[in-house]
């Protein structure tokens, strides 16, 4: 009796640790064919961002930007925080899946605009830019899933401008380079980028 109780207390122990996880999922955004021309001409990057698991709901959760030009980080702010939505039903995830939708481009008066849909509402946020039209909106991690911890900030998002070496332009051996996303202005010569931090917060 006193072996079968261990073995239950054991089981019973790693469904609680299950039941708080949540995961950030990179996928493939299927995009109809004709609408991915479209944004390609008008130079707009389209980005979807899930999460997935049992620990989302009951959450709220904040966004935060950091600027950094020429290697140095020029300013940090939260620029999103779901507790202080005044409709109460908003303020908290109410499933276990949660999608941030995120539309970006580079506007006529050197600045990035950018648009992140959340369930129920948008927020827009403008940002100097120089005149450039190598900014590509890109997810900051390169895993297929991501474990999340609440109470923790990840890096979720980054705009930013290539790396170039020897005529060529870079993005992807910047993103698996494996070094601190913040470091990479120093690291790689880019002059301008954004990084955009995300927490779940209780």
């Amino acid at each position: 009796m006193y072996i079968l109780l261990f073995f239950f207390s054991i089981g019973s122990f790693a469904g609680t640790e299950d039941s708080g996880e949540i995961k950030l999922l990179r996928q493939h955004t299927e995009i109809d064919r004709d609408i991915r021309d479209i944004l390609r001409f008008l130079n707009i990057d389209y980005v979807i961002v899930d999460f997935t698991g049992t620990g989302l709901e009951g959450k709220s959760y904040r966004i935060m930007v950091s600027e950094i030009w020429f290697g140095e980080i020029t300013n940090t702010a939260t620029i999103f925080n779901s507790a202080g939505i005044p409709a109460p039903h908003l303020q908290k995830i109410q499933s276990d899946t949660f999608q941030i939708r995120v539309v970006s481009e580079l506007t006529g008066e050197n600045s990035l605009r950018i648009h992140f849909n959340f369930p129920g509402l948008t927020l827009e946020q403008e940002y100097d830019a120089i005149q450039s039209d190598d900014y590509s909106l890109r997810h900051a991690y390169t895993k297929p899933e991501t474990p999340i911890h609440p109470g923790e900030s990840f890096f979720f998002l980054i705009y930013m401008l290539p790396y170039e070496q020897d005529g060529v332009k870079h993005y992807c051996s910047i993103e698996t380079s494996g070094g601190n996303v913040l470091s990479w202005g120093k690291e790689f010569g880019i002059e301008h980028y954004l990084v955009f931090e995300m927490i779940f917060d209780e």
